[in-house]
């Protein structure tokens, strides 16, 4: 018996802890990977595998601990679920803005079917009836407000206060509601748009670790109900016609979103030989519409993203835990993305500058310049030393340089916290940092350095204070800054020039950004003029989360710490309230909070 399960525990990658991988060179997948480490530090994804953080646990047969945070998990009764719905007024309005100003981004509603529906569920006047619905209108509810801008609520003529409060609330409610109306035993496209609008809603409410669960049950409702075997058939009456149309809706912003993160788990639930499905065509207004056109429809943001995230699972999607894509998959996967977004440019801009429209297409063009880093992603760093890589480096700076220009132009606030948008805001500051790093070990400067530099002080400074609530955006804050503040010493000659850096390099680096310095005083990005001691001493301050005074020891900046970046040390979250039992990768107990996106924590890449 323990010699079978021994055989198993190696198989799965749960030994002891001597038998994991300690560097590149014990692994086939090489990465030469700054880049791609840095993120999976920031990002907690790729390689932090659960089987390090909870190898003891995973498997037990003994009940979770009944000290949960989830509120929804006791019973809630319909009773309880309609007493919290806004007055009819106040949620006429509500339901409204978000389908003029939020739908495009959830994917898979139909504005025209939803109003149908909403008027249906009133037509009793306060006698309402229990049904899926009722968490679909609570997910809207939740989304809207999470969501709506400032701007919009403060012109709002609603009686309540605030609806910011009653977010989570909503979310509970719909949540709870679409389990009493048995979502699990008995699927359906209503219950299953209803998980699927929730979708930015379980990460700002800290159910990010229910989502991670809820994800896989959602694409195996859609196959339960054969949404992936709608084809492309436009015909029958205009009620089939339509309840396929939104099948396909919601069959692709669930594989979107699956193959968005392929070039970090490389492995999918879906695989494109495994369903017929069409991409959507019926826009809400009941044309027919394509990629190609030139005016902004309900279904472009959807459109645009499939078809992206079709290239990265063409690329990745088939390849090995540890395997790298060739060259030349790269540089065809780029092609395809340089297209697409020469299609993306042709869109015709709106009057308004702060018109739903105008923030979706910047919400695009952010996205699809996140995805040609990502194609990328594998030789990003040999292109800053290797100029047969040359692509490769103007590919990703490119991206990163498009990233925060359409983000200056200008999206809703609100939207800073989604771990998307955070993402494609670290990823585009590590990219500059990195390149500044690498010209200044060369003794070189890019053109636009001081703007650069000036860029980056204030990103770290959003990413600290309003980017997403799950731990992400502070991380990213950190390594950017840490990187900055590496730049300035190898040009003020604090440090020597760097002639590569690893991937244990990069471990090590995470780990003493809670001991040592990297941020002024005042909060602004060290600069060479800054002696060491102040930089120190402004980033123990900044680090608030570490309360052990051992730890704020100051490092000699010319050298590595070995205890340096350890992954558990960017398990603390201090946004959060939800405190989480984990384990470090050598198995020492410890308490963290959650933070982003738990949900692929422990996939491996």
């Amino acid at each position: 018996m323990r010699s079978r399960l021994a055989a198993v525990e190696a198989k799965v990658g749960m030994g002891s802890s001597d038998s994991l991988p300690e560097g590149d060179e014990n692994v086939d997948f090489q990465e030469s990977g700054l880049a791609g480490a840095m993120e999976d530090a920031a990002f907690d994804i790729g390689q932090v595998r659960r089987w390090q953080d909870n190898n003891d646990n995973s498997l037990s047969s003994q009940p979770a601990s009944q000290r949960s945070s989830r509120k929804w998990y006791g019973p809630m009764p319909f009773n309880a679920c309609v007493a919290a719905l806004p007055s009819r007024p106040d949620c006429d309005w509500i339901v409204e803005a978000f389908l003029q100003d939020l739908n495009w981004f959830c994917g898979c509603l139909h504005a025209p079917s939803i109003r149908r529906a909403y008027d249906e569920f009133w037509k009793d006047g306060n006698d309402l009836q229990d049904g899926m619905f009722l968490s679909v209108l609570f997910a809207i509810l939740s989304n809207s407000a999470f969501l709506l801008s400032d701007e919009r609520l403060a012109s709002a003529p609603l009686e309540m206060v605030s609806i910011r409060d009653f977010a989570s609330l909503w979310f509970d409610c719909s949540f709870a509601s679409f389990h009493r109306c048995d979502g699990l035993a008995e699927p359906s496209l209503t219950g299953l748009q209803a998980m699927i609008v929730l979708n930015y809603a379980f990460h700002l409410s800290g159910n990010s670790k229910t989502h991670r669960s809820m994800f896989a049950i959602n694409i195996g409702t859609a196959r339960a109900i054969n949404l992936h075997l709608l084809g492309s058939q436009m015909t029958g009456s205009v009620e089939d016609v339509l309840r396929r149309e939104l099948g396909r809706r919601a069959w692709w912003t669930l594989v979107e979103t699956e193959w968005y993160f392929t070039p970090y788990h490389r492995y999918s639930y879906v695989a494109p030989h495994q369903f017929d499905t069409s991409l959507p065509s019926l826009t809400d207004d009941g044309s027919a519409t394509a990629l190609a056109t030139t005016n902004f429809t309900s279904l472009t943001y959807l459109l645009f993203t499939s078809r992206s995230s079709r290239v990265l699972y063409d690329l990745y999607g088939t390849l090995q835990p540890y395997q790298n894509p060739s060259y030349d998959a790269v540089l065809a996967a780029s092609n395809q993305l340089d297209t697409l977004y020469a299609s993306f440019l042709q869109l015709g801009a709106q009057s308004s500058p702060h018109s739903p429209t105008h923030y979706a297409r910047r919400v695009i063009g952010m996205s699809l310049a996140y995805r040609s880093y990502l194609v990328h992603r594998a030789y990003f760093v040999k292109s800053l030393s290797d100029k047969s890589f040359s692509q490769t480096h103007s590919a990703c700076v490119d991206a990163a340089r498009t990233i925060l220009s359409f983000f200056d132009e200008g999206i809703p606030s609100t939207f800073y916290r989604l771990w998307n948008v955070t993402i494609w805001l670290v990823a585009a500051g590590l990219i500059l940092a990195l390149d500044l790093v690498k010209a200044s070990s060369d003794r070189r400067a890019p053109v636009d350095a001081p703007a650069r530099r000036s860029r980056l002080a204030a990103l770290v400074s959003l990413l600290t204070t309003l980017a997403d609530q799950s731990g992400i955006g502070i991380r990213g804050a950190k390594l950017i800054r840490h990187l900055c503040s590496m730049e300035s010493d190898i040009m003020a000659g604090r440090r020597p020039s760097l002639a590569g850096i690893t991937r244990q390099e990069i471990i090590r680096l995470v780990q003493s950004c809670r001991r040592s310095g990297g941020e002024t005083d005042s909060g602004e990005i060290a600069t060479a003029s800054t002696p060491v001691e102040q930089r120190a001493e402004g980033f123990a301050d900044y680090d608030a989360g570490n309360s052990n005074s051992e730890n704020n020891m100051v490092l000699d900046t010319g050298d590595l710490d070995e205890f340096m970046f350890l992954p558990s040390s960017w398990a603390g979250n201090d946004d959060l309230d939800t405190m989480q039992l984990s384990f470090n990768i050598e198995g020492t107990e410890m308490t963290e909070r959650d933070h982003f996106l738990d949900f692929f924590a422990d996939l491996r890449p």
